[in-house]
């Protein structure tokens, strides 16, 4: 869980996430008199300028009511039933701190366009009576996601801000990087799921998912680099998923280690057309084959500790 934190050192909490919703019927389900639906219907996608911050937040301000707490962050609008004062936290470090760090460090070419709204909601209850009432839907996560086509972070922020950072990621990377593959996609934002920010950048920290990646050694899920880097969205969230996680995140730290993650995200963002899987740039910046790379990131990975 995130904890008090001066700009200068931001630890990301430990979470897991999930980056998609699962609809459910919410028919039966009462609405909390404190939300004014009606004004929740459409999520229409708001340019990104003051103005349109400002009237954005007045609109979540009337929808919410007084439970809920609005802040501005460009190029976000955050709402929570949370107090004032772990908004003003989350609203300046996790997400202010961690937007500048991840624009200087990767997304550098494209910003947004379009007002971001993070609903940050303060329990397991608050958060799946929300999102039923405010989206029409149960959560897919117990921890949070994010909706591309209505530009909304949705989080249960009692189990942390980990996941709060990994949406983060997806949301402004749809934006920097729009058909990046998969396991570049969730592998750099399941990175910054427990991070630091250092001088200004943002660093990935060893997390849970280190277990996940050794468990896979022995249950048979775990596949070459070079059958990762291929995969299809699909088969990526498909069976072994957590596996595929796992192994995305640790090769994007091993290459952060290598101070040459920022260097493989934006030659293959600029590249993309050349090759959409990425092992072009991979090897290019590693100066390996990815054969002969996969052994070294596994010797690298043996040294870790979780815990």
């Amino acid at each position: 869980m995130l904890h008090r934190l001066a700009p200068a050192l931001l630890l990301c909490a430990l979470a897991a996430s999930a980056c998609s919703s699962q609809p459910g019927d919410s028919r039966d389900t009462p609405v909390p008199p404190k939300i004014r639906v009606a004004e929740s219907k459409g999520w229409p996608l708001v340019p990104l300028s003051k103005a349109g911050l400002d009237e954005e937040a007045a609109r979540l301000k009337r929808m919410l009511g007084p439970d809920f707490v609005v802040r501005v962050q460009s190029p976000f609008v955050i709402a929570g039933d949370i107090s004032a004062a772990r908004m003003e936290r989350l609203s300046r470090h996790t997400i202010g701190d961690c937007h500048k760090a991840l624009k200087k460090g990767f997304f550098t070419k494209h910003e947004p366009t379009h007002v971001l709204r993070v609903f940050l909601f303060k329990d397991k209850k608050s958060y799946t009576e929300g999102a039923q009432t405010l989206f029409g839907h149960t959560p897919g996560s117990p921890y949070g996601y994010y909706v591309p086509s209505k530009r909304n972070l949705i989080m249960n922020i009692g189990t942390g801000g980990g996941t709060l950072v990994h949406e983060m990621v997806h949301a402004l990377r749809n934006y920097d990087f729009p058909g990046a593959p998969t396991w570049l996609d969730e592998g750099v934002a399941s990175l910054f799921e427990q991070c630091t920010i250092r001088d200004g950048r943002i660093v990935g920290l060893v997390n849970w998912r280190l277990p996940v990646l050794a468990d896979g050694f022995h249950d048979g899920s775990y596949i070459s680099l070079a059958r990762l880097l291929a995969l299809t969205e699909d088969e990526f969230r498909g069976e072994n998923a957590s596996m595929h996680y796992a192994e995305s995140r640790y090769l994007c730290m091993y290459l952060q280690e290598k101070g040459l993650l920022r260097d493989v995200y934006r030659t293959f963002r600029d590249g993309f057309g050349k090759d959409p899987t990425g092992r072009l740039y991979v090897e290019q910046w590693t100066g390996q084959k990815l054969e002969d790379l996969e052994k070294d990131w596994l010797d690298w990975v043996g040294t870790l500790r979780w815990r």
